[in-house]
């Protein structure tokens, strides 16, 4: 769930989601770097009490000094990522234990090749692989489905859900939906999909 808007506001709202869904569901708060480290900690402390599984970005991707404090303060785990390009930007946050969880973006981190040197790096530190997706096409999300298949190390897969006609629109045959909680691989050759070439007409610029 999205939080930023400030202490009081974003604990009243993982009180109210949790009365809402349970003791059985897991949240996962996303604070999008609304936060400075100071205010991010006094957060951290208030969503450790509330169960909150991890905070994920809560300061400014190049504050990795912040990162570690928080990881290394807090028992949640810290989860970020998806702002970082390449191996050696994670090393960094590896070496000074600034991350618990990474995010990377298959489609800003490199494609396969560097993304999964990535996870490889990551593996030998013990962290796990939470792919961001966000708001990719559908061409950018089979991808990341074929590479978290592949990680040994892989821990949960993005899933959105708001109406984005790059991913719902574009593809002869709709990615996989959501069932119970998983999403299947594409099993057809390649990334598993056809594009549609009508579809994809209207989207192209100049």
């Amino acid at each position: 769930m999205k939080i930023g808007q400030g202490l009081d506001t974003d604990v009243r709202n993982v009180r109210e989601i949790r009365r809402a869904v349970g003791d059985r569901v897991q949240l996962m708060t996303d604070a999008n770097c609304a936060f400075d480290t100071l205010v991010a900690l006094q957060l951290g402390r208030r969503l450790e009490a509330e169960g909150v599984a991890w905070f994920e970005e809560p300061v400014a991707p190049e504050n990795v000094e912040g990162y570690a404090k928080l990881a290394q303060t807090l028992d949640m785990p810290i989860a970020g990522g998806e702002s970082e390009f390449n191996r050696w930007a994670f090393k960094d946050l590896f070496v000074r234990q600034a991350i618990d969880i990474i995010q990377p973006d298959l489609g800003r981190a490199g494609g396969f090749t560097e993304s999964r040197k990535i996870a490889a790096l990551s593996s030998a530190f013990d962290i796990p692989v939470a792919p961001h997706t966000g708001a990719s096409s559908a061409v950018e999300v089979a991808a990341s489905l074929q590479w978290a298949a592949a990680l040994p190390n892989f821990l949960i897969f993005e899933h959105m859900f708001p109406h984005n006609p790059l991913r719902e629109e574009l593809l002869l045959e709709p990615l996989p939906p959501m069932k119970n909680g998983h999403v299947a691989v594409p099993q057809k050759p390649g990334l598993g999909i056809e594009i549609d070439e009508k579809a994809l007409a209207q989207f192209r610029v100049g």
